[in-house]
C-alpha cells in the first residue's frame, strides 16, 4: 500500500510538472522573424475605447505584444504632390539626407509608387486640419530603397527618422 501511495504521489507530481511546463510554454514569447520589437500600433480595448498597450501589461495567449521592425531592409517613405508625380518612376535615383546624420548623403532608388492618390491631410495625419487652400490636394506615396548602405550607417539609422529626398530627374528638368 505504501508503494501504491508513492506511485500516486509520483504520478500527481508528473501531472503538475507537465501542467507547469505547459503554462511556461504559453508564457514564452516567440517572434516569427528577427528584428527589433517596437510598441507601436498595438492596442487594447474595444473599438470605442482603444489605447496603446504598455510595457508590463499582461496579454492573452495569441494577442499582439508589439510589432517586429525589420531594420535590415530600411526604406524611405515619402509623399509626392499629385502635380509632381508625373516626374517620378520606379528605379529613379535619389539622394537622401537625414537631419539626424548631418553632412552625410545616401544613394537610393524609387522602389514603389502607389497607384492611389489620397488627400494630403488624411495621408499625413488623421488629426491634421484642412487649412485654407490646402483642402483636396492629393499626394501619392513612394518608397525608396537605399543603395549600398554601409553597415556602419545602417546601425545609426533609426526607423522613423525624418529624411530629405532629392529625386534626380532628367538633366534638363532639374530636381524635385
Amino acid at each position: 500500500e505504501e508503494s501504491s501511495q508513492s506511485e500516486r504521489r509520483s504520478a500527481d507530481a508528473e501531472r503538475e510538472l507537465k501542467h507547469r511546463r505547459n503554462d511556461l510554454e504559453w508564457a514564452t514569447v516567440r517572434a516569427p522573424v528577427r528584428g527589433h520589437m517596437v510598441f507601436t500600433e498595438v492596442y487594447k480595448g474595444s473599438s470605442k475605447s482603444r489605447s496603446p498597450i504598455e510595457v508590463g501589461e499582461s496579454r492573452s495567449a495569441g494577442a499582439d505584444l508589439g510589432v517586429i521592425c525589420d531594420s535590415t531592409a530600411l526604406k524611405v517613405g515619402m509623399w509626392i504632390n499629385e502635380s509632381d508625380v508625373r516626374h517620378v518612376r520606379t528605379g529613379q535615383p535619389a539622394v537622401v539626407t537625414l537631419p539626424a546624420l548631418p553632412g552625410e548623403q545616401f544613394r537610393a532608388v524609387v522602389s514603389e509608387l502607389a497607384v492611389l492618390a489620397v488627400d494630403k491631410n488624411a495621408a499625413i495625419s488623421s488629426l491634421a486640419l484642412r487649412h485654407a487652400g490646402e483642402a483636396f490636394v492629393n499626394v501619392v506615396q513612394a518608397k525608396l530603397d537605399f543603395v549600398e548602405l554601409p553597415d556602419e550607417a545602417r546601425r545609426r539609422i533609426r526607423v522613423g527618422f525624418t529624411a530629405d529626398v532629392r529625386l534626380e530627374l532628367a538633366p534638363a528638368s532639374g530636381a524635385l
